[in-house]
Order: structure tokens, then sequence, then C-alpha cells
């Protein structure tokens, strides 16, 4: 059960935010819309729990409809990974969605809560395809860029770099308004490498898109990153612009 603790919480209270979180994670997975699933809730990004969850920051675990006898469950490792698809779409389960409502700290050093999710995380996105691929990358710092797309697409990338206009057809950027206001897209960029730095016995394979929206009329923009596998959000972050 969610609990209601904050600090300088605005006008949402601890259930408001739960029922944005979820209507979010409708708008990014409509796969998930119709369906029937188990989801469970945990504080942070910690697996289930039994106890009570502040909704500052929390996960949500959506799996395909199971039971857990009382007490078999307590870590995010427990839970079914099978990866078979969501009967309307592609999602592999289960989804570990992180949702952070808190605002960054201020000058007297106290967070602010927020109506809307500061940072969304999918643990998962890009599934068991994305994770090969970025093995099969990692094990090779002196491949190129070129070389390690060739890779990617052959554990089955379909939205590498080329396809930017498909990557801004799957981001709703007016749904994601309802959220976040008017937005509207800055930048968007392939990324192959984290910090395009290749070493050897690091983890630097990325293989996600980059798009930078700006909050019309405000200071704010969001950071989405999309998977290239299944062209899914798997990340928003807002953060305020530095001028």
């Amino acid at each position: 059960m969610p609990s209601s603790v904050a600090w300088g919480a605005d006008t949402c209270g601890s259930l408001d935010r739960v029922i944005i979180a979820i209507r979010l994670a409708r708008v990014l997975y409509p796969e998930l819309s119709g369906q029937e699933f188990s989801l469970q809730f945990s504080e942070g990004t910690g697996g289930p729990t039994s106890s009570a969850a502040d909704v500052r920051s929390f996960l949500i675990a959506v799996d395909k409809p199971q039971w857990h006898p009382p007490g078999t469950v307590d870590t995010k490792d427990g839970l079914r990974r099978d990866v078979a698809a969501v009967e309307s779409g592609h999602l592999p389960m289960p989804l570990f969605l992180q949702f952070s409502f808190m605002e960054p700290a201020t000058l007297d050093s106290k967070y602010l809560l927020s109506c809307r999710p500061i940072q969304f995380l999918n643990e998962n996105g890009g599934g068991d395809q994305m994770n090969a691929a970025r093995a099969a990358i990692n094990e090779h710092p002196e491949w190129s860029d070129a070389r390690d797309v060739e890779e990617a697409q052959a554990h089955g990338m379909h939205f590498g770099p080329g396809k930017k206009a498909a990557i801004l057809r799957r981001i709703s950027l007016q749904k994601l308004s309802e959220f976040y206001g008017p937005l509207r897209v800055k930048t968007i960029e392939f990324s192959v490498a984290s910090d395009r730095v290749k070493e050897p016995h690091t983890t630097f394979a990325d293989l996600r898109w980059y798009v930078i929206a700006e909050e019309v009329g405000t200071s704010r923009a969001l950071q989405i990153t999309v998977e290239s596998f299944g062209a899914e959000i798997d990340g928003i972050s807002e953060y305020i612009v530095r001028k």
C-alpha cells in the first residue's frame, strides 16, 4: 500500500501519483491496454514487497497473470522472465518500470514532489535481443560504429541509423504533453556507444535514440530515450535548461 509521506508536496497525493504512473505506462506501451497482468509495487528500485511503499520513487513490475504463494518471491529476479510476447504486441515480460516524482533539490536542500514523473526507466527496454547485441559489441571495442550497427542488425535491430523519421512517428508528443505540457522536438540522435568511448573490458554499447524535447513556454526539457529494436520509449528524464 502506498504511503503518504512527502516533502514539499504539490497538489497531488500518493494515490494520484500511482494513477499518473499507470496512465503514463499505458501511453508508452499501448499494447498493455485491455490486457490482464500481475502488478507488483515496490519502493525505489527494489524488488516486490508487502510493506508500505513510498511513492516519491517506486517501481511497478508488470508480468503475465500469475499467483505466487505468500513469501515465495521477494526480489525482482524471482519473477518469471520468459520473453513471450504480449498477446496484442511484442513487449517482453516482465516489465520493470521505475518512476520518480522528485524534483531536483533547491537551494535550501529540500526536494519537491511533482504531479508528473521527473524520471522514468524501463529496465528491460529492448529485451533479450538488445542485451545480446550489446554483449557481442562490447567484446569488440576495435570495431567501427558501422560494424557495430551491422552486428546489432544481425541480432534483430530494426530502428538503427537512418530511421529517424520512423522514431519520430513512434513518439507521441501529443500524448506526452498531457503530462508535461506542450512539447517540441529540438534534437534527435542515434548513439552506438555511450560517450563514444570504446575500451576493452568495458560496457560501452548503447544502441538507443536520444530525443530532446523542449517543454514550450518553460525552462524545462525532456530527454527521451528510445531503444532501437522495437522503437519503444525506455527512458524519460526531465531537466532544467541552463542558459
